[in-house]
């Protein structure tokens, strides 16, 4: 078994997991209130605490920490993961609710989507996405089609549907006013033919 710890500084919850990367399983998560009015460090402690009794006393191989807290906490990153210098901390964007699960390097000036899941290394300048995260972006340049990350020009499947079947409708209104012609001029052709007789 190889258990890291995944730490998530909110503005509100710290929230902590233990997952087994060897067997690729959560071990269990627990939560604590943020103590930013004293020390940080304090709500860390309690949500540990508390996941000591989910999972019992575990030696983490590897710490990871985020935060998801919007604006009001501030917080330095150091210390918390080895290769997470100060300066990487800063560069280094995480967006709200993204994990990154590994002992991987997430490089400088790298930018990481709110709520993406990365599963490996991040090279300096790049920008990940998505559930598993992908890279979509080095130095500020695609590389890959974002079209199917488009999350905004989606097409409407029932507008798509209603748009079909109206013009379904239109053409059987078209070939109904057909009918409805041909069976005017036969009827016209069948009195014309009675008053002939």
């Amino acid at each position: 078994m190889k258990p890291v710890l995944l730490i998530d500084f909110g503005s509100t919850y710290t929230k902590v997991t233990a997952a087994d990367v060897d067997e690729c399983r959560l071990l269990g998560t627990a939560n604590a209130y943020t103590t930013v009015q004293s020390d940080i460090n304090n709500g860390l402690s309690d949500a540990l605490s508390k996941l000591e009794k989910v999972t019992g006393k575990l030696d983490f191989c590897e710490r990871y920490a985020a935060s998801s807290a919007a604006g009001g906490l501030r917080m330095l990153a150091s210390g918390l993961v080895p290769e997470l210098t100060a300066e990487a901390a800063k560069c280094a964007s995480l967006g709200a609710g993204a994990k990154v699960l590994g002992p991987f390097r997430v490089g400088d000036n790298a930018r990481v989507a709110a709520g993406a899941v990365v599963l490996d290394a991040v090279p300096d300048n790049a920008t990940a996405v998505g559930v598993p995260a992908r890279i979509v972006r080095v130095g500020g340049k695609r590389v890959m089609d974002n079209s199917t990350l488009d999350q905004i020009h989606v097409a409407d499947p029932v507008a798509q549907e209603m748009c079909r079947m109206r013009l379904e409708i239109e053409r059987l209104h078209g070939e109904l006013n057909s009918c409805r012609r041909e069976k005017s001029k036969l009827t016209a052709q069948k009195a014309e033919k009675n008053k002939e007789e």
